[in-house]
């Protein structure tokens, strides 16, 4: 949404996006140093939607509609090998500018003292490997998933990124597959390598209880994660949810808290810790689904019988958070602010921005952070 902003994506995709970490890697790096400056200590790579079959379809329609004019954009590739090949090019292009940005503040010394660059760690992103949210399209079984999230893992691992972070799944069976994949790569390196997991699933804005978008929920999704996570001895770090309204994560984290704290996985996860990062739009993903979908997807999980599929806002609640928002529907920073210091208060240690969230938000998250401790 930054990059939309300085004029990168101008088009609606997300594409444009990745590949200017290739074509425009200074404005890239530009809004780095800007997340960087206003306090954050984790930046994440600029890769969400580099995986081969978003990589694929993408560069395939945007070669169509350049030959219309007669433009001179990527070649299209439909062999497998071409399409890893190029996402794996995306994908070291964006651990670059990122790591670039680390580099270059660690030794000017820009930031404050209290967030020296010098522990700005880098977290490459792993996303969903098909459309976010749409839960349908990811096949039934996890280890089907496996190869691709290898592929995935591997190449952000071989690129020295700090933190694997795996967002925005919105099923069990992806954060099971990531598990696993990642589980795979382990065994055929040192003992003495490891890379820690983050893993944050994204969440239906209304539903109570909890659920994830796939309408699985939550306390169920997260047993089987940590259980997982402990047979298959992966260095999980952290756990969480993000994409979904401050309300929604506010609402999770007691799920999530109450679920780590139940399991006995301490001595096996020790550095086990909450995350969570919320959309800065006044429109809710679950009231933009809504909204753009003809049909919505049956929120009730078959093996859960308690699970209810309340998914409308309250116009109380509408009323509420109006004043919260600005002209273009936009969280106040100051109001996003107050929700990070209420997610600490709560348990949670590692709080971000998701979609919306800019530069001015982490700044007064930071300083509002730092006047609780």
């Amino acid at each position: 949404h930054e990059l939309k902003q300085r004029g990168i994506i101008t088009d609606g995709s997300f594409l444009a996006g990745v590949i200017a970490n290739e074509k425009q890697p200074v404005i890239v790096q530009a809004v780095h140093t800007d997340f960087c400056h206003s306090g954050c200590q984790v930046l994440t790579t600029n890769s969400f939607v580099a995986v081969p079959e978003r990589v694929q379809r993408d560069i395939v329609k945007a070669s169509c509609k350049s030959n219309s004019k007669n433009e001179d954009v990527s070649s299209p590739i439909t062999s497998d090998d071409a399409v890893k090949e190029r996402t794996r090019q995306l994908i070291q292009a964006a651990v670059r500018c990122a790591k670039n940005v680390v580099h270059k503040e660690s030794k000017t010394q820009q930031c404050h003292r209290r967030h020296n660059p010098n522990n700005v760690r880098v977290a490459g992103t792993v996303p969903p490997l098909t459309e976010c949210y749409v839960s349908s399209l990811v096949p039934h079984c996890a280890n089907a998933l496996i190869p691709s999230y290898v592929f995935l893992l591997s190449t952000l691992t071989e690129e020295g990124v700090d933190v694997l972070l795996a967002e925005t799944l919105s099923t069990e069976r992806e954060g099971v597959a990531v598990i696993r994949a990642l589980s795979e790569i382990l065994m055929t390196k040192p003992s003495n390598v490891s890379i820690p997991l983050w893993l944050s699933f994204t969440i239906d804005d209304f539903a109570q209880p909890v659920l994830l978008r796939s309408g699985e929920c939550l306390k169920g999704v997260l047993e089987k994660i940590l259980v997982e996570a402990k047979e298959r001895n992966v260095p999980l770090e952290a756990l969480g949810v993000n994409c979904a309204s401050p309300d929604a994560v506010t609402r999770a984290i007691g799920v999530v808290k109450a679920i780590i704290d139940q399991n006995d996985i301490m001595t096996t996860l020790p550095a086990l810790r909450i995350m969570v990062y919320a959309n800065a739009f006044e429109t809710t993903t679950s009231e933009w689904l809504s909204s753009s979908l003809e049909t919505k997807e049956n929120t009730k999980h078959s093996s859960c019988d308690s699970c209810s599929g309340n998914v409308e806002p309250s116009t109380s609640s509408r009323n509420t958070r109006k004043k919260d928002y600005d002209e273009f529907g936009v969280i106040l920073p100051e109001v996003y602010a107050n929700y990070a210091a209420q997610w600490k208060k709560m348990g949670v240690s590692i709080i971000g921005g998701c979609c919306g969230c800019s530069p001015l938000h982490m700044k007064e998250v930071a300083i509002k952070l730092s006047l609780t401790e």
